[in-house]
């Protein structure tokens, strides 16, 4: 590599804020520029530049490959969208996601992130190795979400009926169970003009993602 191919990394120069308490803000002394006004710009410009290309793959339990290309995945983010809205999701009342990576858990994250309903993945693991539950209780008495995804249901059996879940809508990304809706029913919903202002809506500060801490030194 040439000097000439190398990559221009900004200055590792950061400004330090010192502020009553103990409390520490870090700053980086260089002006942010332009930035999309969302993560829908840049899927719906590969939805435009290239619809057929694969943005999203996962083999199945047999082998075979399940693929969705730019153009489907905002398809189906709408699609969502539409679903989530028709169902009162809001920042009130955002989306908890128990699920393990997925094309579904993309899909349903893109659909909410599109409309300004916020996600909280949620760690599968105080679900699935966790006996009492604490943590998960925690955290779901902290969301009051609106809508619960559980991509496999049977695994996830325990923490959901050792978990108040108030109101939430149950969606599951397979099997069969009492009151859930599945996947497909959200994305075969159809989307208006309320996901198109409500996409217009989003922006810089919209609350997007919830993310919780390990919990390692106490509730996350």
């Amino acid at each position: 590599m040439t000097v000439t191919d190398r990559l221009a990394l900004a200055p590792a120069r950061v400004e330090l804020e010192r502020r009553t308490g103990g409390s520490m803000l870090l700053r980086s002394p260089i002006a942010l520029s332009s930035y999309p006004r969302c993560i829908g710009e840049y899927l719906e410009r590969w939805a435009r530049n290239a619809p057929e290309r694969v943005f999203l793959a996962e083999r199945g339990a047999g082998g075979e490959w399940r693929r969705v290309t730019y153009g489907q995945a905002l398809q189906s983010a709408r699609a969502i969208g539409a679903g989530l809205l028709s169902r009162g999701l809001s920042v009130e009342h955002p989306i908890a996601i128990l699920s393990d990576n997925s094309i579904n858990h993309a899909l349903l994250t893109l659909g909410a992130l599109h409309v300004g309903v916020p996600v909280a993945p949620i760690s599968p693991a105080y679900s699935l190795m966790s006996k009492d539950f604490v943590k998960l209780k925690s955290i779901v008495e902290l969301l009051e979400p609106g809508l619960v995804y559980v991509e496999q249901p049977v695994r996830f059996t325990p923490a959901l009926q050792s978990v108040d879940w108030r109101d939430a809508q149950l969606v599951i990304g397979d099997g069969e169970v009492p009151n859930a809706i599945h996947m497909e029913q959200l994305l075969a919903c159809t989307p208006g003009e309320d996901v198109e202002r409500a996409y217009r809506s989003v922006g810089p500060d919209t609350l997007a993602k919830i993310l919780f801490t390990s919990g390692s030194t106490g509730q996350p």
